[in-house]
């Protein structure tokens, strides 16, 4: 390639053309002339160093007689890594109830074995311990799953009781209910950041209290009747590690 610039500064391959293609509208390249990049310079510098394929070529300013290089950075692209499934673990809260799926799951895939749906859903199932249903108040007709641990009730949804269009309800943990898995027991408890109060069964609760089947509770002016499912009958329960 031989690189030459015309009267009105464009650069064309003196090679490839008889003359400028860009001066004649196109005509010594089949009429794409306007499709050409012109600058091969930035403004300002005595020259660059770019490269057309295998061929180097140094362009000048005759108003600069030095020349400078421009160097081209390959981008560096990023490996992505996989994360360490023991730095996963380390993140992760198990349930009480899955762990074992969890540890099971593990071993198979480890030894390349086949892991079913039912399987794998038992890794992340959150099951359900009780209910809380409403028969009075803004809430009226609802029911609520309660799970294994602690059980937040007020107004906001990030509670998981959430009680709706009752403004004598704390928006943000104003009561409790507590599952205890080991011996499937079921507590009341004050929230903890709500100075409002609570009854159970009528009478006010101030600490932690036992709570019973078909037990009433009574927030703000919703009233609200306890269903367990995990009792001495029933539960989810599976050996704790050592």
């Amino acid at each position: 390639m031989k690189l030459t610039k015309c009267a009105n500064g464009h650069f064309y391959d003196e090679e490839k053309y008889s003359s400028c293609p860009h001066c004649s509208g196109g005509a010594g390249n089949g009429g794409y002339g306007d499709m050409t990049t012109e600058s091969l310079v930035f403004p300002g510098t005595a020259g660059a160093r770019t490269s057309f394929g295998d061929d180097d070529v140094t362009v000048s300013n005759p108003k600069f007689p030095e020349k400078r290089n421009i160097e081209v950075t390959e981008p560096v692209v990023p490996v992505q890594q996989r994360r360490n499934p023991a730095e996963e673990d380390e993140e992760k809260t198990e349930s009480y109830f899955n762990w074992e799926a969890i540890r099971s799951n593990e071993i198979k895939r480890a030894e390349g074995e086949v892991i079913t749906k039912n399987e794998q859903r038992r890794e992340t199932a959150k099951p359900v311990v009780g209910w809380l249903v409403c028969t009075s108040g803004s809430n009226y007709g609802s029911s609520f799953n309660l799970y294994s641990g602690k059980n937040f009730i007020g107004r906001d949804v990030s509670n998981e009781v959430c009680l709706t269009g009752d403004l004598g309800i704390s928006r943000i943990k104003h009561a409790m209910i507590i599952y205890e898995p080991k011996q499937r027991r079921f507590y009341a408890q004050p929230g903890d950041t709500s100075h409002e109060l609570f009854y159970l069964n009528d009478e006010v609760v101030l600490s932690n209290v036992a709570l019973n089947d078909r037990d009433v509770l009574t927030i703000g002016l919703n009233t609200l009747v306890f269903v367990p499912f995990c009792d001495e009958r029933n539960g989810w329960d599976v050996p704790m590690p050592e």
